[in-house]
């Protein structure tokens, strides 16, 4: 129950960054301009991403999740989450590089199977 909370949390704020730090709207009329200025198809291509993503983020062991949702989805430094955990900051490394490549990899799983299919 927990981990659906924080993932559909994640979710919302990915979602807000793509808008709000790609394009900086400060304006609900920009947002909605924004909103009718895609495509169909682009819409929905980028919720495909977004959900192969955080089906990527479930596929991680619990810790490596833990470490990535605290850095990309709560911007926790990584000294920050080596002390929230209890571990050193060369095993958040590890687990950043861990999670960042198997994310980069089933995302690129994804595209290439859909551009073939």
């Amino acid at each position: 129950y927990v981990y659906k909370i924080a993932k559909n949390l994640a979710f919302d704020h990915l979602r807000r960054e793509r808008v709000f730090g790609r394009y900086a709207l400060n304006e609900k009329s920009d947002i909605d301009n924004l909103r009718y200025a895609s495509s169909p198809e682009a819409i929905i291509e980028k919720d495909e991403r977004i959900k192969n993503l955080y089906q990527s983020i479930n596929e991680l062991p619990p810790k490596c999740r833990k470490v990535f949702i605290l850095s990309k989805f709560e911007n926790f430094t990584y000294s920050e989450i080596s002390e929230k955990l209890k571990i050193s900051v060369s095993a958040v490394e590890k687990h950043m590089m861990k999670g960042l490549a198997h994310c980069r990899n089933q995302l690129n799983n994804a595209y290439t199977k859909d551009k073939d299919g």
